[in-house]
């Protein structure tokens, strides 16, 4: 990690030191009223002992941001339409839905209203969806990013895409020194992110098996020394979704907090991606004693 971006992921960083690793709430927290990525699950991730939240956020057709995660929009607004191709008043005229399919009184948040809800708060964020699926249109990306900077929020947001060289060198050109984390599943895209002049403040590790290369002696000891994050998501999106060796939220209840999320401890993963994070603060305290 270069050292001329200190200041800016200190404020990150100082959390991982104080807290040993940081729990990330996956899209926010749903519940009750509360619609996954909203500025109200974002506020239940918190009260339920979440130190980051992961959130999503789109363009839409009239360039304006929306938090949600496209693909979602008939499960949390209850049409079959893509959220990026809807217009203003499109999004504006629908009500968000909850867990059980009801409306909830309340619409899609813009962007620049959550920004501004958490402007004056410590609360910390993982800017994980908010990238042109094809890589070719960098704008969509760069206009949420100056977005955070004019707030001056950038010290409290990690970004994060798929690996892709083409991003980072539109985000080299940009100038934007967003700390940065690749999604990466082997050695050779971890060094090839490190060619580029950006705020490269780590990566998130996708395994597929506890005996993947990425997730070896060596390679975490290099990423270690490097005083890299290191992100791992214990999300479980469905029967087939493995990105952390089965070491997940449904192991940590049906099998024990131990079973499921000491790997990451002992591999030194310093934020973790949960669902629960209430179980996952708990499970923290256990460590301590």
């Amino acid at each position: 990690m270069k050292r001329q971006y200190d200041e800016i992921n200190g404020t990150i960083k100082e959390e991982i030191r104080r807290k040993g690793f940081l729990i990330a709430a996956h899209r926010g927290t749903h519940m009750g009223t509360f619609t996954e990525n909203t500025i109200n699950a974002y506020k239940a991730s918190f009260a339920f002992h979440a130190d980051m939240v992961e959130m999503d956020v789109i363009r839409n057709a009239n360039g304006e941001y929306y938090c949600i995660h496209d693909g979602t929009e008939k499960q949390n607004l209850g049409v079959n339409l893509n959220s990026r191709t809807m217009t203003t008043e499109q999004i504006r005229s629908l009500e968000t839905r909850n867990y059980y399919g009801k409306k909830t009184g309340r619409c899609l948040d813009r962007f620049e209203d959550f920004l501004k809800e958490f402007k004056d708060t410590d609360a910390l964020f993982n800017l994980d969806r908010c990238w042109d699926k094809s890589f070719e249109d960098f704008s969509y990306t760069r206009g949420a990013l100056e977005l955070i900077e004019r707030y001056g929020m950038l010290n409290r947001f990690l970004f994060k895409t798929s690996f892709n060289e083409k991003l980072m060198s539109d985000l080299e050109k940009s100038g934007i020194p967003v700390p940065y984390l690749a999604i990466v599943s082997n050695t050779e895209q971890i060094r090839a992110a490190e060619k580029y002049d950006i705020n490269l403040a780590g990566f998130e590790l996708l395994f597929y098996s506890e005996n993947d290369e990425i997730i070896s002696r060596k390679n975490i000891g290099y990423l270690k020394e490097k005083d890299y994050i290191m992100l791992t998501g214990s999300e479980m999106i469905g029967p087939d979704w493995n990105v952390s060796a089965w070491h997940n939220d449904d192991r940590a209840v049906l099998e024990g907090q131990h079973a499921a999320w000491d790997f990451f401890v002992e591999k030194g993963f310093n934020v973790i991606l949960t669902d629960i994070p209430w179980y996952m603060h708990e499970y923290r305290m256990s460590l301590k004693g």
